[in-house]
């Protein structure tokens, strides 16, 4: 069916609906993405479960009043109903996937692969599901509204979130505030002259959805969550979700891309690389899952993170040896590093954040090694 639907056309309902974003102010639960092939309707008329519409809908059945509105060429608006389903078989081993089926109308069979879908919801779960016509102006400003309320106060819940794990089991969390650790992040720089080429690069970019990632946003615990893969790598705790968006992780500090420690028998070696080398290995093909905490004064997103078998990227990395624990976590996995004498622990080192310290910074503005 062609984009170009005209609403005089539909019997039901009228086109009194024009999609804008700050619309999306009402509904506490959003989340965005790219349609691909796997959810359109000649495939199979559910949408393939994201981590975004997990943390939207939960793990129950939830039937919804839906809203499906086409934005681009000419807007259609349609309503009726939506089913997420949740799959948890014993046979799983503790691992489930919902779907979320949609009706069968035009709204649905004009989105081509490169849309963007956007699924919103009410607490009421009443859904508005909308999808843009590739390259429409306003889908970075989609993300943007997702972006906006990072760093405001959480609302207290009963239920643990999905990525609360990475502050449980034995590792024991101390009830003070990140206020230490989230300075402790916005100074480490890590290598400004690389980083600063990839924003530079692409910051202008209006085509985000060509990028492989998801982004959500729920006001009642005021988590924000990106999830994608990395696209550029900075050093052992920064790297790029998407050109557009760089994390910095929070948990921990690595030894800084130019930094030089001792091994076991005394000699010096490139601790930077090699932390950054075991933290792609332990990153893998997969995608990362980052919740962003705060935005700092350089544009990046202070995050705790974790890869596509649910391991906590910071612990992984302090679990190695190849980073210190920075923060209110991975005590435990510090413990097992320094135990076994391996990563720095082997030999000597200078503490990241005293190395960063010994960096010259010129008229420029930005600090480099000596």
């Amino acid at each position: 069916m062609k984009r170009l639907l005209l609403c005089f056309f539909l019997l039901f309902p009228v086109c009194a609906f024009a999609f804008d974003v700050k619309q999306l102010e009402d509904y506490p639960f959003v989340t965005a993405k790219t349609f691909t092939k796997s959810d359109s309707m000649e495939v199979n008329r559910y949408i393939q479960s994201t981590q975004g519409l997990e943390d939207l809908f939960g793990q129950k059945r939830v039937d919804s009043k839906t809203k499906y509105v086409y934005s681009g060429d000419n807007l259609v608006e349609i309503h009726g109903d939506s089913s997420w389903r949740y799959f948890f078989p014993e046979s799983w081993k503790g691992k489930g996937k919902g779907k979320l089926i949609y009706d069968q109308n035009d709204v649905m069979r004009t989105a081509v692969d490169g849309d963007t879908l956007v699924v919103a919801r009410h607490n009421d779960n009443g859904v508005l599901l909308v999808l843009i016509k590739k390259g429409h102006p306003s889908i970075p400003k989609v993300y943007e509204h997702i972006l906006s309320s990072v760093g405001e106060k959480s609302q207290p819940e009963e239920q643990k979130s999905w990525l609360s794990r990475l502050f449980s089991g034995s590792d024991k969390v101390k009830p003070t505030d990140d206020a230490e650790e989230k300075k402790d992040a916005e100074d480490d720089l890590g290598d400004q002259d690389k980083t600063a080429a990839v924003r530079n690069r692409m910051i202008d970019s209006k085509d985000v959805e060509k990028f492989d990632f998801e982004m959500s946003r729920n006001k009642t615990t005021g988590k924000i969550i990106i999830n994608g893969k990395i696209t550029e790598w900075d050093d052992g705790d920064s790297f790029f979700v998407t050109p557009m968006y760089e994390i910095r992780l929070m948990g921990l500090d690595a030894p800084e891309w130019d930094q030089k420690c001792t091994n076991a028998k005394g000699n010096k070696y490139d601790c930077g690389t090699a932390a950054l080398t075991q933290f792609k290995k332990i990153v893998g093909r997969g995608r990362v899952a980052c919740e962003i905490r705060y935005t700092d004064k350089y544009r990046r997103y202070l995050s705790n993170c974790e890869n596509s078998k649910g391991e906590s990227l910071a612990c992984e990395m302090v679990k190695t040896g190849h980073a210190i624990r920075n923060g209110r976590t991975c005590f435990d996995q510090e413990k097992e590093a320094k135990d076994a004498k391996i990563g720095i622990w082997q030999g000597e080192f200078l503490n990241p954040k005293k190395h960063r310290d010994t960096w010259t910074e010129p008229e420029g503005g930005k600090k480099k090694s000596k």
